[in-house]
C-alpha cells in the first residue's frame, strides 16, 4: 500500500489453507504408488493400452519378454508387437485361454523382440 506520495506505508496478504488438497494429492501420489508395485510385482507381462490401442504403461516382465525398453515400448501402437490376429487392435491378448470362437483354440500371439526374434506370451 502506498499514500498519496507513493511512499510505501502497509502491505497486505492473502493465505488460503491447502490442507485438504495437499493431502488428497499425499493420497493419490500413494494410491498411484500401490498400483504401480501391483503391476511390477507380477511375473507376466502387463500392458496398460489406451482406447486408440496406444501403449501407455508397461511393467518389468513386458520388458523382459520383449526385450524393449519401457520407453520405446510406451507411445507405441500395441498390435505392433504382434506377429498373428490373436491380438486385436482393440488390446486384447488372446490365449489358449482367452480364445475368441474364430481363433484356432491354444494359437499363442508371438511378440516381436526389438532384434526381430519371436516370443510367445
Amino acid at each position: 500500500m502506498h499514500d498519496a506520495n507513493g511512499k510505501l506505508v502497509g502491505a497486505a496478504t492473502i493465505a488460503r489453507d491447502i490442507t485438504r488438497q495437499k493431502d488428497a494429492e499425499d493420497q493419490v501420489r500413494a494410491a498411484s504408488r500401490s498400483a504401480r508395485s501391483l503391476i511390477e510385482i507380477s511375473l507376466d507381462p502387463l500392458v496398460t493400452i489406451s482406447p486408440e490401442g496406444t501403449i501407455t504403461d508397461v511393467n518389468e516382465a513386458t520388458v523382459q519378454v520383449t526385450g524393449v525398453p519401457r520407453e520405446t515400448l510406451i507411445g507405441t501402437d500395441f498390435s505392433g508387437y504382434f506377429t498373428n490376429d490373436a491380438a486385436g487392435p482393440d488390446g486384447a491378448v488372446v490365449t489358449d485361454r482367452h480364445a475368441r470362437a474364430d481363433d484356432d483354440a491354444g494359437a499363442d500371439p508371438d511378440v516381436l523382440a526389438d532384434d526381430d526374434r519371436q516370443r510367445v506370451l
